[in-house]
């Protein structure tokens, strides 16, 4: 459309360029017959460029509007591609800002490991520490050692200790000797029999072979070398460990080295005629409470020859299994 346009324009120009010469060189007298007719033709012409350009211009229309509409939604979109940019360079500044928070806090939470880890080490040792740190304690009792001399005879050793302690002058063999002492078991006509340990000493103290005896016997021989023994028989280990608290060591039936007591034996009594059933545990044993801690009693363990420190529930366990049997002197 634009090339018909500027063909117009240079006929236009040709036109009157021709008619300006023809009117200097006084020859328009004879182009004024042709003037008309240029004129209806330009005036055609002229026709028929604005024909053409309005059929143009109906055919294009809808073409432009399109492209009106196209522009429209290019703008729009292109508004939200540069929204949509600018919120992903937010996140995106976002997500370093966290991943550096991330870093920051798994530092710390490394630091802090670390710090909890020495604050568990150090609170461990301060309970084991504090464990083992006696609330209370009797000082300067004395110790022994059974194991060579007198194997089974932990009640005799534990009595000598707490005699000694109370400034008795004894000797392991004179309360022994004092002992009543009865049959160690054997068979007879298919039948096992053997010695009341409530009555008296199962064997031989000094035997390997021996077994026991409860308090009952052990009370009679601390009172022909110091008279006035208590029995405490019954009391809650607790209850004893408040007459050890007072400063008065306490002479116990546990087990040894804080086993667990096992069924082991049975057999008829000898010691009397009420052929009572005797059942005897393993792990027997006798020893003297002298202090605790916050979870362990302390003993003098004729076992040992040492203070030892054993756990109290277990203790307990083993201490209630065999009856609560317990001595002391005021």
């Amino acid at each position: 459309m634009k090339w018909i346009v500027m063909a117009y324009l240079l006929i236009i120009l040709v036109g009157f360029s021709l008619w300006y010469y023809l009117k200097k060189k006084k020859r328009i007298g004879s182009m004024k017959i042709y003037f008309p007719i240029f004129c209806f033709v330009n005036a055609c012409f002229l026709s028929c460029i604005c024909f053409v350009y309005y059929q143009d211009y109906q055919n294009s229309y809808p073409l432009v509007e399109k492209n009106r509409i196209l522009r429209k939604e290019k703008n729009e979109k292109e508004k939200a591609v540069n929204q949509v940019k600018q919120e992903v360079e937010t996140l995106e500044n976002t997500i370093i800002a966290l991943d550096n928070s991330i870093n920051e806090l798994e530092e710390n939470k490394r630091n802090l490991t670390s710090e909890i880890t020495k604050l568990k080490q150090e609170y461990n040792a301060l309970y084991i520490k504090m464990q083992n740190t006696a609330l209370y304690q009797i000082e300067n009792f004395p110790t022994f050692d059974q194991r060579k001399e007198y194997p089974n005879g932990c009640e005799s050793i534990a009595l000598y200790l707490l005699l000694k302690y109370h400034g008795v002058k004894v000797t392991p063999n004179e309360i022994i000797t004092k002992l009543r002492k009865g049959d160690a078991p054997y068979i007879k006509n298919g039948i096992k029999y053997g010695a009341d340990p409530e009555i008296e000493f199962v064997g031989d103290p000094k035997s390997k072979s021996g077994y026991g005896v409860f308090e009952n016997p052990i009370i009679d021989v601390a009172n022909q070398f110091k008279s006035g023994i208590k029995k405490a028989t019954g009391k809650s280990l607790d209850e004893v460990l408040e007459i050890v608290k007072s400063g008065k060591p306490v002479q116990v039936w546990a087990s040894s080295y804080g086993r667990t007591p096992i069924k082991c034996n049975t057999w008829t009594s000898t010691s009397d005629q009420s052929n009572k059933t005797i059942t005897w545990y393993c792990h027997f044993h006798s020893l003297v409470l002298i202090g605790a801690t916050s979870s362990k009693v302390i003993v003098s363990d004729p076992l040992t020859g040492t203070y030892v420190k054993y756990d109290k529930k277990v203790f307990e366990n083993a201490y209630n299994f065999y009856g609560r049997r317990a001595i002391y002197y005021e």
